[in-house]
């Protein structure tokens, strides 16, 4: 996670920074891992929401990087 975040404030965190580390995650197969990751990184940005520490979640409704390459090869 740190590579891709590195210095970013939790307001300037995109769903395309979340994807990469998910899909960073996901390459060496590790599926349960990435399941976790994308659960603690919601809670995250919920907390943060709820504290005023960001504005959006953009954690909120991930879904796995590998369903969403089924998803664009489906269409």
């Amino acid at each position: 996670m740190f590579p891709v975040l590195k210095d970013k404030y939790l307001r300037d965190v995109t769903r395309a920074d979340l994807l990469l580390i998910q899909k960073r995650i996901e390459k060496p197969n590790a599926l349960s891992v990435a399941e976790k990751v994308r659960f603690w990184l919601d809670e995250i940005f919920r907390y943060a929401l709820a504290t005023d520490e960001t504005d959006s979640n953009p954690a909120s409704d991930l879904v796995p990087y590998r369903l969403i390459n089924i998803i664009h090869i489906l269409k």
